[in-house]
């Protein structure tokens, strides 16, 4: 990701003087390959999203997937078959 820093500002929101003043960046523009840049155009929030997905990423979700499966399966078959039926043989 390349960044670029335009428009110092001091502290105290003024454009600096000299070099020596101490300032911050008040606006920074950046670009990359990798990522997409989202824009909120009724809050004005941006952030960016990775284009590719990673091993990381694909290992949480295939845990997760195995989880929500297991899980939807175990209240079906509790719903299907209630407690109330007792299999064992007396």
């Amino acid at each position: 990701m390349i960044c670029d820093f335009n428009t110092p500002k001091t502290f105290n929101g003024d454009s600096p003087a000299t070099s020596t003043d101490f300032w911050q960046y008040s606006q920074m523009e950046c670009s990359s390959t990798q990522s997409i840049l989202i824009e909120n155009t009724s809050t004005g929030a941006s952030f960016y999203i990775k284009k590719s997905i990673s091993y990381g990423d694909f290992l949480v979700i295939t845990f997760f997937l195995i989880f929500l499966i297991f899980a939807i399966t175990k209240f079906l078959i509790d719903f299907l078959i209630p407690k109330k039926i007792d299999l064992r043989k007396q």
